[in-house]
């Protein structure tokens, strides 16, 4: 299903097709996941995302979809609108692509926003409606009036990817980052929805994810290699995030099993 506004598109898709290569469009884009897991490639990370998130792309990001399980929601936002609604908050577009958590308030929306859609109702009605969920969520998941909080997100987030694989305590963690403990777990939650410790293993799977489809190395060796302390560590997050163990994804999507 594709329904076209004056303010850009919504798209609903049901099919578990992987895209051969990593492409780029000149709109945001926002994916909702409705099913238990998303992997995407995005210029050079892998990001896995389950259900009740969604993720945000800039304009002309590089992006790839490598797994999806079920329903796939897609919104495309043109960029002149996202840049008019943020002038008229004094404010800008956020540049990073990151999962994005849905508040109950937020999800409900979107929820109802595809009800919506799948109703069979006079299409001007459903255009009126998408144009409305739009503009809620630039001004909700696009635009920020916060350049603090901006920048601490891209600090946090350019330090895990640069450190991930050595073993980090919480207090080992805030001590580098120059927080304490109990402020660090604050920050993230801000930024990230999720606890520093959180964050830090989802981007332990999501680049696992890259060496158990592209790699013959065994499961101990990718443990250790992200920083797990343990296969039984790797394994548990591995099934926390991705609804499967670290066997079955590597039997259904290695490259070297096809």
């Amino acid at each position: 299903m594709i329904i076209s506004s004056s303010q850009g598109l919504y798209l609903s898709r049901k099919n578990r097709l992987n895209e051969s290569f990593q492409r780029n469009d000149d709109v945001f884009k926002i994916i909702i996941n409705c099913s238990h897991h998303n992997l995407y490639k995005v210029e050079n990370d892998e990001i896995i995302f389950g259900r009740d998130k969604f993720l945000t792309l800039s304009p002309n990001t590089n992006h790839q979809q490598l797994l999806i399980n079920d329903e796939k929601i897609l919104i495309e936002i043109k960029p002149h609108l996202v840049q008019s609604i943020a002038s008229d908050l004094s404010s800008f577009p956020s540049m990073f692509y990151l999962p994005v958590e849905h508040s109950n308030e937020k999800y409900t929306n979107i929820q109802r926003l595809v009800h919506l859609m799948n109703q069979d109702i006079d299409l001007n009605l459903k255009q009126t409606y998408l144009d409305s969920f739009i503009t809620r969520l630039i001004i909700d998941n696009i635009i920020t009036t916060d350049t603090f909080n901006n920048k601490e997100t891209k600090y946090f987030s350019e330090f895990i990817a640069s450190n991930y694989t050595e073993q980090w305590s919480l207090e080992d963690l805030a001590h580098a980052l120059g927080y304490s403990k109990y402020h660090l777990i604050k920050k993230f939650n801000q930024c990230f929805n999720m606890s520093p410790i959180e964050y830090l293993n989802h981007k332990r799977i999501e680049r696992s994810i890259a060496l158990l489809r592209e790699t013959e190395l065994t499961f101990t060796e990718i443990a250790y290699s992200t920083g797990f302390s343990s296969y039984k560590q790797f394994s548990s997050w591995f099934k926390q995030l991705t609804f499967l163990s670290p066997k079955q994804f590597k039997e259904k999507y290695s490259r070297y099993n096809h």
